[in-house]
């Protein structure tokens, strides 16, 4: 199998985002409305690329056979970020 590409983690953070929305806008509701979605997404994507973890789990899923396995590390690391970014 093939590590995720950048789009592929724009999606995964995409969708961590949106998991965590209401609760951001429920408690920052101006901030919310003030904040572009993609601009976001895009810091998030940043940040985690250079993510020692982020590293790790891609190398271990391209050296194992384990790309779900990897996934769930980008994934988990992807909602620290997104709850990170949003002060949750």
């Amino acid at each position: 199998m093939t590590r995720p590409n950048t789009q592929h983690l724009r999606q995964i953070v995409a969708d961590r985002l949106d998991i965590h929305w209401t609760q951001f806008a429920r408690e920052h509701q101006h901030l919310a409305a003030a904040i572009e979605r993609t601009r976001l997404v895009d810091s998030a994507v940043r940040s985690i690329t250079n993510d020692p973890s982020y590293v790790h789990a891609q190398k271990a899923a391209t050296q194992d056979e384990t790309f779900l396995d990897g996934m769930d590390g980008v994934t988990a690391l992807a909602d620290r970020w997104v709850r990170r970014l949003l002060g949750l």
